[in-house]
Formats: C-alpha cells, sequence, structure tokens
C-alpha cells in the first residue's frame, strides 16, 4: 500500500515536472517574449550627474524581457542608470557613486544572469 501510494506521488511529480519544462520550452526563459514587463523610470536622465561608468558582459539574454529585468534591476536602486544592448548582451552602468565588481556582479545574479566581464 505504502509503495503504491509513492508511486502515484512519484508520478504527480513527474507530470508536473514535464509541464513546467514544456511551459518554459515555449515560453522563453524569461516568460512569454509577447509579454510586456514595466520598465523601471530612472528619474535622473542627465548622463553628466553620473560619474562612473562601466560596461558588463552578460550571459543568459535571449529575449527583450530579459534586457528590461537586468536594466531594472540596475534602475531600481537609487544612483544608478543601465541600458542593455541586447543584440551585444552588454549593459552599460552609469552610476554617481561608484560601485564594486562584486555589487555589479551580486545586481546581474539576482536578476538571474551571469557575468561574463565588467570594462
Amino acid at each position: 500500500m505504502i509503495a503504491a501510494i509513492m508511486f502515484i506521488i512519484l508520478i504527480l511529480l513527474v507530470v508536473v515536472s514535464i509541464k513546467s519544462y514544456t511551459k518554459k520550452l515555449t515560453s522563453g526563459c524569461c516568460g512569454n517574449e509577447n509579454e510586456t514587463i514595466q520598465r523601471i523610470k530612472v528619474k535622473d536622465r542627465n548622463k553628466d550627474n553620473y560619474k562612473y561608468e562601466r560596461l558588463v558582459k552578460i550571459k543568459g539574454m535571449s529575449y527583450r524581457n530579459c534586457a528590461i529585468r537586468i536594466e531594472n534591476a540596475f534602475n531600481e536602486l537609487d544612483g544608478i542608470w543601465a541600458k542593455v544592448n541586447l543584440s551585444k548582451n552588454t549593459a552599460d552602468v552609469l552610476m554617481k557613486e561608484e560601485l564594486d565588481e562584486i555589487a555589479i556582479e551580486n545586481i546581474v545574479s539576482q536578476a538571474g544572469y551571469i557575468v561574463s566581464e565588467i570594462i
């Protein structure tokens, strides 16, 4: 009896896993690519106010929504303005106060992506 219950639970887990994987295959890594994610607007758009700039090369971006997620991860922070170039897999990060490389890597990884280089 216990073996039968365990077998049913295992089958249910496999079914849920297959459904989740199928959804990811059809929707892409960032959800439905036709779904629009709201961009976080940066209040200060005067580039002269940002003393520091870093170019961040990022792995794992495939769709427009990936780029928006990374931009939002930076732009929600005060004193940072990021613009992502999806075709080059880079983020141009402008900062009023300099962030070290570890902080930049943490922001990108928390958004679900990997930094390959910071210039």
